[in-house]
């Protein structure tokens, strides 16, 4: 864990494909600009942060994985507080015995891109 503080911020995040219950780490949510939670987030406060000419991308990219039981690898703009944010999200399938399987990932800040005012 260490290791991992080296990287902030880190976002670790699974979405139960049953329920579409979506939780994140602490830190996916200070990527997003939110508060942590212990329970399932509020999916769409968190898309109303994705850039909307990426939002489209980001979502087929989700479908799909989840649709075909792949992964996914997707880069992306946020908006927090009139800033862009460059962001990278690595998603997969993962099976989760007697469900439907769950999308679990990582979502990082690209280090070699500035804030840029909107």
């Amino acid at each position: 864990m260490e290791l991992l503080h080296l990287f902030d911020p880190v976002g670790f995040w699974r979405i139960d494909l049953d329920t579409s219950h979506t939780y994140v780490s602490a830190g996916n949510a200070a990527l997003f600009g939110k508060s942590s939670s212990s329970g399932p987030i509020n999916v769409a406060e968190y898309c109303e942060r994705i850039h909307p000419d990426d939002l489209d991308r980001f979502l087929n990219a989700l479908e799909q994985a989840a649709r075909e039981k792949t992964s996914y690898n997707v880069c992306y703009r946020l908006v927090i507080r009139g800033k862009e944010i460059a962001v990278q999200t690595i998603g997969r399938y993962r099976t989760s015995q007697g469900t439907s399987g769950e999308i679990i990932g990582i979502t990082i800040r690209q280090p070699q891109q500035p804030e840029v005012p909107v």
